[in-house]
């Protein structure tokens, strides 16, 4: 999950050069000089969308699998990684 939160915004970045646009940050605009590209642009937009999927899915599966240890297994999982006291049943 950490190397798709390090690079979807990198290829976020690329499509987001290679689509011809001008990064504004409100105080001053950052134009890097870059012409539209489509043989760039658009395998890039596809790619970036397909990571942020799979991102999507493995956060849905890690939240599944805690709640599968909570409910299911009962192990106390959650309870170890909460920051609170929590007192686990056993």
């Amino acid at each position: 999950m950490y190397a798709l939160l390090f690079v979807i915004p990198i290829v976020g970045i690329i499509t987001f050069v290679y689509h011809g646009r001008i990064f504004d940050f409100g105080l001053f605009k950052l134009d890097l000089g870059v012409k539209s590209n489509r043989a760039v642009f658009h395998p890039t937009e596809d790619l970036h969308g397909y990571l942020a999927y799979a991102l999507f899915a493995l956060a849905g599966i890690h939240a599944a699998t805690a709640i599968w240890h909570q409910f299911v297994l009962r192990d106390g999982l959650l309870a170890r990684m909460w920051p609170a006291r929590m007192s686990y049943r056993q």
